[in-house]
This record gives structure tokens, C-alpha cells and sequence, in this order.
């Protein structure tokens, strides 16, 4: 963004002797004050607006420790898939697995239905395989 805002400043500078190079002044003047202070600014604004620091996973974490077994616990990681292809199922499996948090975002209702199902029985046959390995000999 930075440099297409410095191409645009120099081109108006080029292109329109007298004004233009005020302009590209301040252009490039913009773009300066927007590199160092926007970052600042906006953690100030987050901050302000009571949305930082929130997301320290702790919940997440604790609901983890309680109970190790349950494959639908999401620790920190989240995901979010477009559209359910065979691809993208065996995406929210593995991620399932590992214990990431995965939405899928479907085009209807029945697809959405369908593929909860799908997951729903992949839980029940991890779990099963899960406890069959916990259990004692």
C-alpha cells in the first residue's frame, strides 16, 4: 500500500511541475505518519475499546487438562474452512486430531448437516481407538 502511495507521489510529482510536487509532498508526508504512528494508534484503539489482552487461552487451556480424551476440545488454534470438498474434510480431520478448533462454512444447511455427521462419527471412532489404547491389559 506504502508503495503504490510513493509510485502515485512521484507520478503526480513528474507529471504536474508546480502543484504536483506539493502534492507529492504531502503524500509521501502521509504515508510517513501512517508507517510510524498507525501501528501505535491502533493498539491504542484496541486497547481503548476493551478488546485487548483477551485472548489468553487459559479457558481453553484448562478445559484441555480436564479431560485429555474429548477429540472436540479446542486448545489455542483455530481454523476456519471454506466449502467442503474431499480436501478440505480430510483438512478438518487432521486439524480435528491435532485439537484445533475448525469451523466449516458450507453453502446450505444439509451440506453443513451432512458433513457434522461425518465428523461426528470420525469422533467416536478416535475416541474408541483412544480408550482402547488407555485401557489397561
Amino acid at each position: 500500500q506504502a508503495g503504490f502511495s510513493l509510485g502515485l507521489a512521484a507520478s503526480i510529482g513528474y507529471e504536474f511541475p508546480g502543484w504536483g510536487e506539493n502534492l507529492s509532498a504531502v503524500i509521501v508526508s502521509c504515508v510517513v505518519v501512517n508507517l510510524l504512528w498507525g501501528p501505535v494508534l491502533c493498539k491504542r484503539a484496541i486497547i481503548w475499546s476493551g478488546e485487548g489482552n483477551k485472548a489468553s487461552g487459559t479457558e481453553a487451556q484448562e478445559e484441555a487438562e480436564n479431560d485429555p480424551n474429548d477429540v472436540h476440545t479446542a486448545d489455542l488454534n483455530k481454523a476456519v474452512i471454506i466449502g467442503v470438498t474431499r480436501q478440505s474434510k480430510a483438512l478438518a480431520l487432521s486439524l480435528l486430531k491435532l485439537r484445533w478448533g475448525v469451523t466449516v462454512l458450507t453453502k446450505s444447511v444439509e451440506e453443513a448437516i451432512a458433513f457434522e455427521s461425518e465428523v461426528a462419527e470420525w469422533a467416536e471412532d478416535e475416541r474408541a481407538e483412544i480408550l482402547s489404547h488407555a485401557a489397561p491389559a
